[in-house]
């Protein structure tokens, strides 16, 4: 199908109307309206229909594969902004944040601990910490090592061939459970007498 005489006909209006309902759950796009997108969405469209090929898909593959990129680009683009606001945005310690048992503002530096953690319980934590994941099991190892360079449970499940729930049960849940400290105790005396 070549590009239809008017671009935008009913399924075309359709695919964008769908794409842009989805978009406007995003909490990014909070106070822009649905027309808006709509509106982006359209404009998208019209920018690239030049490079649409009917040799390769449809019109209506091509406005989908437009919108759903397009849609991913308004979300970067307005993550990106709203990371830098709030990088950006600094707070004074004076500013009040709640009031005392007498009414009087308390502000940010009262809530501060008054004292910095000493070396010594760091270290006491790191050695804690250094034993309990001695305790993992071979196989859990590299799920626990993927898992603190910060990739999602999502994307090593898909790897593994796992749905989300099975890696959650299989390994999630056994990493959280010997790792913490309220489950340590327990395990390490399981596994002791075992």
């Amino acid at each position: 199908m070549n590009v239809p005489e008017s671009l935008f006909d009913e399924t075309t209006l359709k695919i964008i109307r769908e794409r842009a309902r989805t978009l406007k759950k995003n909490p990014v796009f909070h106070g822009k309206g649905v027309e808006d997108i709509e509106q982006d969405l359209a404009v998208r469209v019209c920018e690239l229909r030049d490079k649409f090929d009917p040799l390769r898909q449809t019109w209506h593959a091509f406005v989908r594969v437009v919108v759903a990129s397009a849609g991913c680009n308004q979300i970067d683009a307005h993550s990106s902004v709203n990371e830098k606001t709030r990088r950006r945005q600094t707070v004074s310690l004076d500013c009040a944040v709640d009031q005392d048992e007498d009414g009087l503002p308390l502000t940010l530096a009262d809530t501060t601990p008054d004292t910095v953690p000493s070396i010594a319980d760091e270290v006491a934590f790191k050695i804690d910490l250094a034993e309990r994941m001695a305790l993992l099991p071979d196989e859990l190892k590299p799920v626990l090592a993927r898992m603190m360079q910060g990739e999602s449970h999502a994307s090593i499940a898909e790897d593994m061939g796992l749905s989300k729930m099975a890696f959650s049960r299989k390994y999630a849940t056994p990493i959280q459970q010997i790792l913490a400290p309220d489950k340590f105790e327990e395990y390490r005396d399981n596994s002791a007498s075992a």
